[in-house]
């Protein structure tokens, strides 16, 4: 048998106002059960409210609700998750163009004929092509003109549009949080413009301003694969012209903005050279973007879609022939 220790004296005698009985971690019989939580009933009748008790039904309704409103959020959650995604979409650019551009070199294109080559022999016929001013992968997109006033990127009017990476110095950001500035590029300055959906791309499609009266060269090599009329979104007709790049059949460079197409579906197009068509009169920028209100020229580039590509609700109209 084990001596008595302190603690088993304590256990018995407690202390002096307060005898223990059975240990310290046991109350006595004496001081009676733990007090009982209060029930619904009790709470709304200390407030002066008795004899009420919630139906089943109700707080089972109620339970739903709450995790009906709960799913509710996590989905809303999840989709301005993707929704900054998108906005936040970085254009892609391949390394190898980037490195012709950053290098200053202006990349030139195959005229797809065989030319003569000095002393003999023959080798395929390149030209120099006028400057890119955007690009989406290894698909380098050059002006469509001698010269643009300004290059103002936007949101494009259709989800379909990708995202172009800007080729050049950009001289404003109003898209801040659309857009990050890039490195830049051997190309001309460029401008973004403001938000107008907040989902799309910044850069979705180009907008070229340009002298009245433009002529409109073709800004890849390709072949035209439609030319179309469509109704815009303030309900007017428009000419667009879809060219094919050459290397690249799964996309389609999309011209707007044409008063007078001078090609027709077949054509092969040369960049720089090939004319597309004259530049539409009005502006479609706002008066801070486009402040002298030159015509616009849009420029886009999609997913290839033979037609209504921009617009699938119009039926396209083919353009006049001979």
């Amino acid at each position: 048998m084990r001596p008595a220790t302190d603690f088993d004296m304590l256990g018995r005698l407690g202390t002096a106002d307060r005898p223990l009985t059975g240990g310290t971690r046991r109350r006595r019989q004496a001081d009676g059960p733990a007090p009982a939580r209060p029930s619904l009933a009790d709470v709304l009748a200390s407030i002066g409210v008795s004899g009420v008790r919630p139906p089943r039904l109700l707080v089972v309704a109620v339970v739903g609700i709450m995790l009906v409103l709960g799913g509710i959020g996590a989905a809303v959650n999840g989709q301005s998750s993707v929704l900054s995604a998108v906005t936040l979409t970085t254009p892609s650019m391949d390394p190898a163009l980037q490195a012709t551009l950053l290098a200053g070199e202006t990349p030139e294109v195959s005229t797809g004929s065989i030319s003569l080559v000095p002393g003999g022999g023959s080798a395929a016929g390149t030209v120099g092509a006028p400057s890119p001013f955007a690009a989406v992968d290894d698909l380098a997109i050059h002006l469509p003109a001698v010269s643009a006033e300004s290059v103002v990127f936007l949101e494009a009017d259709t989800p379909s549009a990708l995202p172009l990476a800007p080729v050049g110095t950009m001289v404003a950001n109003d898209n801040p949080e659309g857009f990050v500035e890039p490195q830049p590029l051997q190309g001309p300055e460029y401008v973004v413009g403001r938000s107008r959906t907040g989902v799309r791309p910044a850069t979705g499609q180009a907008a070229l301003l340009l002298a009245p009266g433009t002529v409109l060269t073709a800004p890849v090599q390709g072949t035209v694969d439609a030319v179309e009329q469509y109704t815009t979104e303030t309900g007017e007709l428009d000419w667009q012209v879809l060219i094919r790049p050459q290397g690249r059949s799964d996309l389609h460079v999309v011209m707007r903005r044409i008063d007078v197409a001078f090609v027709s579906p077949g054509d092969a197009v040369t960049v720089g050279r090939t004319q597309i068509g004259t530049v539409r009169a009005g502006a479609v920028l706002d008066v801070d973007t486009n402040p002298l209100a030159f015509p616009s020229a849009l420029l886009l580039v999609q997913p290839a879609v033979l037609s209504g590509g921009l617009n699938p609700t119009a039926s396209a109209v083919p353009a006049p022939t001979g």
